[in-house]
């Protein structure tokens, strides 16, 4: 229901401070993700019968909320009227002057959101979006004969509580998204401009910083950067291994393969001078040897589900080889693989 009236008051508000309102015809670009275009499609039809004084001309284009900004930024005069994004998208959204100040309903708006979702979607006090959901964070699951509310209302008395019971916490410290939650609770900042040099906050940046810097210099399609050590591309780190496949065909259609550059020593200007051939060649993961991963992307978001996708792939090809190995598919299959990897 949220999400309908996020899009209704979303078109309200592109007619009338736009002025489009006045028109005889009006033509707006509607974005959504894959799966939400039949919805789409509902609430736009629905908008049009509720104001039959104008005619609607609507298009739909598939770019979900992760992909929003970067699509925006690529083509303004192309971009959608109406799309939906993730809060840490509006900085540059607004600065991009891409979004309209929410003025029409705003009291009435913020009266019906949380103050969490009412300040997800401002900047400096300024309303710029209509919130979709009350919160985007995550949920902890305990027992209660283990653990009381009490318990729960910290990290530390909830692992004494487990560990008094002789019970486990378990989460995916692995995973960024969740990661840093512990940082941004504990009122760690930190902002950083585009040479790398600390503006803002009271955490010092990572000894990886250069690479991470330097990183968006060898590429004009690179907007994102995500290093880390998963487990199983680790692995294949260390043992300085490709990952590669003539069995798997969503790895050889989207990636090829993962190359492992040569070790350069962690900290240091060396670390990435085996990987730049790689991304040179555009490849957008790069194991690094003897050390971890390194992936790109054209934002962060992307090259954040990029690193998730091959943690998966890595995984399913280590287990594979304890089962004996893989059964590789004919040369003819895997080049129909491979040449639509190209395209891409």
């Amino acid at each position: 229901m949220k999400k309908c009236l996020c899009l209704l008051l979303s078109l309200t508000m592109l007619c009338l401070c736009a002025g489009a309102a006045l028109a005889e015809t009006v033509a707006l670009k509607v974005w959504g993700s894959q799966e939400d275009q039949e919805l789409l499609a509902e609430l736009c039809e629905a908008f049009a019968a509720e104001h039959p004084e104008t005619t609607y001309e609507f298009t739909y284009g598939v770019v979900g909320e992760a992909d929003a900004k970067a699509r925006y930024l690529e083509d303004p005069a192309a971009a959608a009227d109406v799309f939906s994004y993730p809060d840490d998208q509006i900085i540059d959204l607004v600065n991009a002057d891409a979004l309209y100040e929410v003025t029409r309903n705003h009291d009435a708006i913020v009266a019906a959101n949380s103050v969490g979702s009412v300040n997800a979607a401002s900047v400096g006090g300024v309303l710029y979006g209509y919130p979709m959901t009350a919160d985007n964070g995550y949920f902890l699951y305990y027992d209660r004969s283990v653990v009381s509310d009490e318990d729960a209302g910290s990290f530390d008395t909830l692992l004494a509580a487990a560990e008094k019971a002789g019970k486990k916490v378990q989460i995916d410290i692995s995973n960024g998204w969740y990661l840093a939650g512990f940082f941004l609770g504990n009122g760690c900042t930190l902002t950083l401009d585009e040479n790398g040099n600390q503006i803002h906050g009271n955490c010092k940046p990572t000894s990886e910083l250069p690479m991470h810097t330097e990183t968006y210099t060898i590429r004009d399609d690179i907007g994102g950067v995500v290093h880390c050590h998963p487990p199983y591309l680790t692995a294949y780190a260390l043992a300085n291994k490709d990952v590669d496949t003539r069995a798997y065909p969503e790895m050889m259609g989207n990636f090829c393969k993962f190359e492992c550059a040569p070790y350069g020593r962690p900290g240091t200007d060396k670390i990435l001078a085996g990987a730049i051939p790689i991304l040179q060649n555009k490849r957008d993961i790069v194991l690094l040897g003897n050390h971890g991963v390194l992936v790109v992307g054209k934002t962060v978001t992307d090259a954040m589900n990029k690193t998730e996708a091959a943690e998966a792939i890595a995984k399913a090809l280590f287990l594979t080889a304890q089962l004996g190995g893989e059964v590789p598919l004919s040369d003819e299959e895997c080049q129909f693989f491979l040449d639509l990897q190209k395209t891409k």
